[in-house]
């Protein structure tokens, strides 16, 4: 989080000019950070002519790795009433190992939280469902993601539901379709008891094992 040397700051505002979130500001003789809208991302600091502003450290939340059979995970839990959770992200992308497929879960949405995931990644999956709402949300996920720079297919989840639109966007901006799952209730059943579909659902690895290759370019 940044901090302000008040009796170095000249007052010239190129820090809160900078700021998207509206997370420091000049008022008086004083320049103030609002550390709950910071989002971390240094600009105001680099932006500093006079060198006033310094970065320190703010716990957030907390990282956490553990095991699941032979795979590693790792996963950030936030502070009560904390916001800000792109510094988490990054620590929990600092855990991926070099000589290892890493898999990342973003949260849906394109905010803050969903960039720093996406960001400086080989491929973006891009999961979503025949529906208006999910044609609209892929929309912007698909802008987003062309905006980081990032190479990136969608997957069409439930695709026997709802209509042909999806498909369609993705042939006319030319989106890599990776594939389609469909619908089935013995998933969700299979959530219910805590299962895992993969284990579960008879034939569902028929879907699943298919994409897996050709995300990791096997197809590709």
């Amino acid at each position: 989080m940044p901090v302000v040397d008040q009796d170095k700051c000249t007052l010239c505002r190129k820090c809160e000019e900078i700021c998207q979130y509206n997370a420091i500001v000049c008022m008086g003789n004083k320049t103030l950070v609002f550390q709950e809208l910071c989002h971390a991302c240094g600009g105001c600091y680099l932006i500093c002519p006079v060198n006033a502003i310094t970065e320190v450290d703010r716990e957030v939340g907390v990282v956490e790795e553990g095991f699941a059979g032979k795979i590693r995970f790792a996963h950030g839990k936030l502070k009560i009433g904390e916001a800000l959770s792109p510094p988490l992200v990054k620590g929990v992308k600092k855990r991926a190992i070099d000589d290892g497929i890493t898999v990342l879960d973003a949260p849906p949405g394109t905010a803050c939280p969903a960039v720093e995931t996406v960001m400086h990644a080989d491929l973006v999956v891009l999961v979503t469902e025949p529906t208006p709402f999910g044609l609209n949300d892929l929309k912007l996920a698909v802008d987003m993601t062309r905006q980081v720079g990032v190479e990136f297919g969608v997957i069409i989840n439930r695709s026997n539901i709802g209509d042909d639109k999806t498909e369609k966007f993705c042939q006319q901006h030319r989106i890599e379709l990776l594939g389609e799952i469909p619908d089935d209730r013995d998933v969700a059943v299979a959530y219910s008891h805590g299962e895992l579909p993969i284990d579960a659902v008879s034939g569902y690895s028929d879907y699943l094992h298919p994409l897996v290759e050709k995300i990791l370019g096997g197809e590709r």
